[in-house]
């Protein structure tokens, strides 16, 4: 009867991690994470994908995010946003971007996302200035105006608005938004996670412009 004593160590033999196996013919295209690479600043900066100058894929797309306030959500949706092109987000406060709660999740997308800090007490008066300036505005939210997500045609300027993680979006704010989307549900929990919400509305944007 063999027991671990008498089993003998196999060699550890180093692999590069970037070189994929000659069998493979469906292999991942994500890029390795720049600290992992020790690739010189000179490198990073002119990277094409992470360049700050390059221009948002969906400029006129503004997530309105100052109703969160639980910081995992936050960086997971900053992530989600940075990934999809949107042109902006807005949170509560700038200082959650330090946090690491935050950066834990947003892994340094709020370094190539254009974020604005927008407290909840002077959102009224913020989104009131985006629909002046042309921005139609969109609330994600089970009200009784509201529209099945895959029903409704984005408009390329569009500010979504995310509610808070228990309550929802504020009547207040509510009653001076333009439509009024909610995504189908057929279990029996109430609502979905706020990143979560966010991550497919955002997809259904961005679907309806790459078919």
């Amino acid at each position: 009867k063999s027991t671990l004593e008498d089993c003998t160590p196999s060699k550890l033999v180093s692999k590069d991690p970037l070189v994929q196996e000659q069998h493979a013919d469906n292999i991942q295209r994500k890029i390795t994470p720049w600290k992992s690479m020790n690739i010189e600043t000179e490198q990073e900066d002119s990277s094409q994908r992470l360049s700050k100058s390059k221009g948002r894929e969906y400029e006129g797309l503004i997530v309105v995010a100052s109703l969160i306030d639980r910081l995992p959500n936050l960086g997971g949706l900053c992530r989600t946003c940075e990934i999809l092109g949107v042109g902006k987000m807005t949170i509560p406060s700038a200082l959650a971007v330090k946090e690491r709660e935050f950066t834990g999740v947003s892994v340094t997308a709020e370094q190539w996302l254009p974020m604005e800090e927008v407290p909840e007490s002077q959102l009224l008066e913020y989104i009131q200035n985006l629909k002046s300036a042309g921005w139609s505005i969109v609330a994600v939210e089970q009200a009784s105006k509201s529209v099945p997500l895959h029903s409704f045609k984005f408009p390329e300027k569009c500010a979504i608005i995310l509610g808070k993680e228990r309550e929802g979006v504020p009547v207040e704010i509510l009653n001076h938004v333009d439509h009024c989307v909610e995504i189908p549900q057929h279990g029996l929990i109430r609502s979905f996670n706020v990143h979560v919400t966010g991550s497919i509305v955002l997809w259904e944007y961005v679907r309806q412009r790459i078919q």
